[in-house]
């Protein structure tokens, strides 16, 4: 109800940073409910998003508001866009592997409502507006020492397609 409301990047940002504690808490609880384990079990905590920015980023915001372990890893991640979500995991998986009695978290917040650009009638801003819709995920990875039933990451890799900068992505400004 406020979108409309909204005219500066200033005032977009500011309902993501809300919008995305909010829907990163009810993600991260959901996550730990179902795997069985108490949010004091969280180890590490990754944060990926491309479409907020916020300093102190949303995971630490997140460890005051939902009260999650003080000495936990956190890792915000910025600027990956649709790959974002596969590197966290990757991140995830590196990090249980060399932590086996850990638990990592990875949250994904995205709302691109909020960085519709309305004037902005370009085949780019329309696509990645149009073709992505807002909410959150968390995936829950253990290490090999932690018992909770599911799926296992086997492997990870990463590969960097070059020259494709202007593929899928935007700048940051008021226009």
């Amino acid at each position: 109800e406020r979108y409309y409301g909204l005219k500066t990047f200033g005032e977009f940002n500011q309902a993501w940073i809300e919008a995305a504690q909010e829907l990163g808490e009810r993600a991260i609880r959901c996550a730990m409910g179902r795997a069985g384990l108490d949010l004091s079990r969280v180890g590490a905590l990754f944060f990926v998003s491309v479409t907020g920015v916020a300093s102190p980023s949303i995971d630490a915001r997140l460890i005051n508001r939902m009260q999650l372990p003080v000495n936990l890893r956190r890792t915000p991640i910025f600027g990956l866009g649709c790959v974002a979500g596969a590197a966290g995991i990757a991140r995830a998986a590196d990090y249980v592997r060399a932590y086996p009695d850990q638990v990592a978290v990875l949250l994904a917040v995205e709302l691109c409502s909020l960085t519709l650009q309305r004037e902005d009638l370009s085949m780019a801003n329309l696509v990645s507006s149009g073709l992505f819709g807002d909410g959150a995920a968390a995936v829950v990875v253990v290490g090999s020492e932690v018992d909770v039933p599911g799926p296992r990451i086997l492997a990870t890799r990463s590969v960097f397609y070059p020259d494709t900068e202007d593929v899928m992505g935007w700048d940051i400004s008021e226009k």
